[in-house]
C-alpha cells in the first residue's frame, strides 16, 4: 500500500519536537595559595610556636594556626609531615557555628561535626601512614558532601544534610607532636560544584494536519516513493514524494 502525504506529514511534525538545544555550562573556580615562604604569614593568626622554617609551616608542640577566610571554599589540598604519637587536626568552615575536623592519629583518620563542644563523627577509617613522611591530604566539598583523601591510601566520604556555614581554616597539634605543612590551596568562588543544570528550550508542538499545506511544485508525476528530505539552509523547508504524487513542498 503507498504511504500517502496526509500520512507522511504528522510523522514529520512529530519527530521535530524532538529537535532541542543544548547549552553548555561552565563552571569556574579561583584559587588562593600559601606556599609559606613568608616568615611573617601575612593573613595569619597563630601561637608563638607556629613559624616558618624551610619554605613550610612548622607547629611543635601544642599550638595552631589560623587562616580567617571570609570567601567560601569547596575544597582543599594541602601537604602535612607528622612526628609525634598526639593527634594533629584540620580544622575548616570553622566559625561560631561549630566547625568540621579531619582528626589524624596514629591509627585512624576521623572527620567529625563539631556544634557547641559536641562533636559527632562523620566518617571514620583505619591508618597506618607512616609518621615523618609526608603526606598528601585532599578535601573535596561540593554541596552537603564531604570526601578526604590522605596518603596514600586513607579516604573518607560523608554527607551533611545540615551543613555548616562557610568559616576559617585552622591548623592544629596536640601534646608533643611535630607537625610541617606546605603548599596549601582553597578552591573558592565560582559556583557549586552541584549547580543545577540549564533547562532546555521550549519548543513549539505541531501544528493539527488540517491548518497545513503542502505547494505542488510540478515534478515529475512518479517521484521517487516516500521519501522525505529538508532544506539543510532552511529546516523548516521539507520536500516529499509518492507515487504518482510528484514532488512537493511544505
Amino acid at each position: 500500500m503507498a504511504l500517502t502525504l496526509a500520512r507522511l506529514f504528522p510523522l514529520i511534525a512529530l519527530a521535530a519536537t524532538f529537535i532541542i538545544p543544548i547549552q553548555p555550562r561552565t563552571l569556574q573556580q579561583a584559587a588562593v595559595t600559601e606556599t609559606f615562604d613568608d616568615p611573617a604569614l601575612p593573613g595569619w593568626e597563630r601561637t608563638p610556636n607556629a613559624v616558618v622554617s624551610t619554605g613550610a609551616l612548622r607547629i611543635a608542640g601544642e599550638g595552631y594556626a589560623l587562616y580567617p577566610t571570609a570567601e567560601a571554599y569547596t575544597g582543599l589540598v594541602l601537604r602535612l609531615r607528622v612526628e609525634g604519637d598526639n593527634p594533629v587536626e584540620v580544622r575548616y568552615h570553622a566559625s561560631d557555628a561549630g566547625s568540621y575536623i579531619l582528626r589524624v592519629t596514629t591509627e585512624e583518620v576521623r572527620l567529625l561535626r563539631e556544634v557547641s563542644g559536641q562533636q559527632a563523627t562523620l566518617a571514620s577509617a583505619p591508618s597506618s601512614l607512616p609518621r615523618g613522611e609526608w603526606w598528601l591530604l585532599e578535601l573535596s566539598l561540593p554541596g552537603t558532601e564531604h570526601h578526604a583523601f590522605l596518603g596514600p591510601g586513607v579516604e573518607l566520604h560523608a554527607q551533611d544534610p545540615d551543613p555548616l556555614p562557610s568559616g576559617a581554616l585552622m591548623l592544629l597539634t596536640f601534646g608533643e607532636t611535630l607537625a610541617e605543612f606546605d603548599d596549601l590551596s582553597l578552591a573558592v568562588g565560582g559556583v557549586s560544584n552541584a549547580a543545577e543544570p540549564e533547562a532546555p528550550r521550549a519548543t513549539p508542538g505541531p501544528q493539527p494536519v488540517a491548518e497545513l499545506t503542502w505547494i505542488r511544485t510540478g515534478g515529475p508525476p512518479g517521484g521517487l516513493g516516500y521519501d522525505i528530505r529538508y532544506n539543510f539552509d532552511d529546516p523548516n523547508t521539507w520536500y516529499a514524494t509518492d507515487n504518482y504524487g510528484g514532488v512537493h513542498i511544505s
